[in-house]
């Protein structure tokens, strides 16, 4: 709405009682009481910032009973605030003797448990996923360190690896029929892990001179395990063409570019310590000699 400032011949303010007069669009005459006008909006803005302040804390009482109750909309939970108040003065007005005539006492305690059962789900849903993600990455964790130390020692081992292998197995053979007889765990009091090898659920026990009554080192736990092992006679070396001693490469004029290039391989994997790739390449390596040795 447009108004100007009513003025005399001179072009000064025309003032009735101390206050200026505006002209409406319409001609008619405003009389502007300022400081009136100014209190009023002193008090206006004084409602609205008490308003504000209502309206954050029944957001906050709202955000509140949310949590307690995530399946609730707003709308749900201010009409079950609502009805927790109108419960409440209930109480407040009427004796303990009313409460049981009114049917209320049973009502509140129907809606307190179940409020509870719900929240106490919630809970228990919750700390299940977390279980189950922590098991999952700590058996993600344990496979992975099984793999570094078990899958490595299997890689490097007399039995499976090197130009001349005691038994017929590649590497990777070999762990996945003994992998299961050994354990990855940690040493009492330092809290370092070593692989400790299993026969029956029983450990295996050292028979070096040196070593009587302490874990057996996995060459020696292999040893009794190959030993124990029903098809021995099948995957041991022994009598294979090129074997026992002075058998060396048979003939084959040393070792081939492929071979040298996998066993580059193989000891770049052994550096970054990743387990499965050296034993692969350590299986890769033993198929490629004893195709060397066949064709020699």
């Amino acid at each position: 709405m447009k108004m100007e400032l009513k003025v005399d011949e001179n072009g000064h303010a025309v003032l009735q009682d101390g206050k200026p007069v505006y002209v409406m669009e319409d001609g008619k005459e405003f009389l502007a009481d300022v400081p009136s006008m100014y209190g009023k909006t002193l008090e206006l803005k004084s409602e609205a910032k008490r308003a504000r302040e209502k309206a954050d804390a029944a957001e906050a009482q709202v955000a509140a009973y949310q949590q307690i109750f995530p399946d609730k909309t707003p709308e749900e939970v201010g009409e079950f605030v609502t009805t927790a108040n109108d419960a409440l003065t209930t109480v407040q007005n009427l004796d303990d003797k009313q409460l049981i005539d009114a049917g209320k006492v049973d009502t509140i305690k129907a809606e307190l448990k179940e409020a509870h059962d719900k929240n106490l789900q919630r809970v228990k849903t919750q700390f299940a996923e977390k279980e189950t993600g922590y098991q999952a990455e700590a058996e993600r964790k344990d496979a992975k360190i099984f793999e570094l130390l078990v899958g490595n020692a299997f890689a490097n081992s007399k039995f499976f690896a090197g130009k001349e292998p005691k038994t017929l197995l590649p590497p990777d053979a070999a762990l996945a029929l003994f992998g299961k007889h050994f354990k990855v765990e940690e040493e009492k009091g330092t809290g370092e892990l070593k692989v400790v090898g299993y026969y029956n659920n029983t450990e295996i026990i050292s028979k070096q001179p040196d070593m009587v009554g302490e874990i057996a080192p996995i060459e020696e736990a292999l040893e009794y395990i190959i030993e124990k092992y029903p098809y021995k006679d099948r995957i041991v070396a022994a009598g294979r063409p090129g074997s026992g001693a002075g058998g060396g490469e048979g003939g084959a004029g040393g070792e081939t570019d492929d071979i040298a290039k996998l066993q580059k391989q193989y000891q770049a994997a052994v550096d970054a310590k990743d387990g499965r790739a050296a034993t692969q390449l350590q299986t890769q390596i033993f198929n490629a000699r004893k195709q060397q040795r066949g064709a020699a």
